[in-house]
């Protein structure tokens, strides 16, 4: 009522909490509009506004798969350095705990992002869903 935050009580953070492994994407926190800017450098092969973040050859690996021939990360799915592939499409993607989720495509220029923020984590369905919906609301 008076447009004052009240604390709601102790709430646990797994953010804060001590690292015990040390993962290197583990934890990571960002916003959507910083993640989407990460993605398009992606797509521009390290590059955004000019500025060189990443070498080309670079970004083609962790784009690229990266697990021997005779290993699959699921059906049609291959790991990159850090995400999953797309072994069809080469798109690039990765989830996180939230449901939330992002998918570098490549072939058609953009970035799609969701962050759903629901817990437990909903999976790949989701996922493969909303990049559905927005590869048919694509117009040439």
């Amino acid at each position: 009522e008076n447009r004052e935050l009240t604390p709601v009580g102790k709430m646990t953070n797994g953010v804060k909490q001590k690292v015990t492994l040390f993962s290197g994407g583990g934890g990571l926190v960002s916003t959507i509009g910083d993640y989407g800017k990460f993605g398009q450098m992606l797509l521009n092969g390290g590059e955004l506004n000019g500025i060189r973040v990443l070498e080309e050859s670079t970004v083609k690996m962790i784009m690229s798969d990266q697990m021997p021939s005779t290993t699959t990360y699921g059906e049609g799915m291959g790991y990159g350095l850090g995400g999953q592939v797309n072994l069809e499409t080469g798109e690039y993607g990765w989830s996180g705990a939230a449901s939330t989720f992002f998918v570098a495509d490549p072939k058609n220029d953009m970035v799609g992002l969701a962050f759903t923020q629901y817990i437990p984590h909903m999976g790949i369905p989701f996922a493969d869903e909303y990049w559905e919906l927005v590869r048919k609301a694509i117009v040439e």
